[in-house]
């Protein structure tokens, strides 16, 4: 789905952070505020739905992926470095 489509966060955790990181630097670049908007729903979904309470985003193995809001199992946490970074670096943008 187009990024100024989406809704939530969906598929693979590391992807979905970089893709929208990546958005929000060319709409900051560009002042494009309609593409901003879906960042700020991304950035919204995860940090109240999908982000462990120690800042893991992630939350199945199965996939590498984002599951559904308020899955956040505990030994089974995906909750990738990699993901994490990107959502540290999308917060910025």
């Amino acid at each position: 789905m187009p990024v100024r489509e989406q809704a939530t966060v969906e598929g693979h955790a590391v992807r979905a952070m970089y893709l929208f990181r990546g958005a929000a630097e060319v709409a900051a670049a560009t002042g494009d505020a309609p593409l901003l908007r879906p960042c700020r729903r991304a950035f919204s979904n995860v940090a109240t739905r999908r982000m462990y309470v120690t800042g893991g985003v992630g939350s199945t193995r199965h996939g590498e992926r984002f599951s559904y809001d308020f899955d956040l199992p505990n030994e089974s946490a995906y909750a990738e470095t990699c993901a994490a970074i990107a959502w540290r670096c999308s917060r910025a943008a």
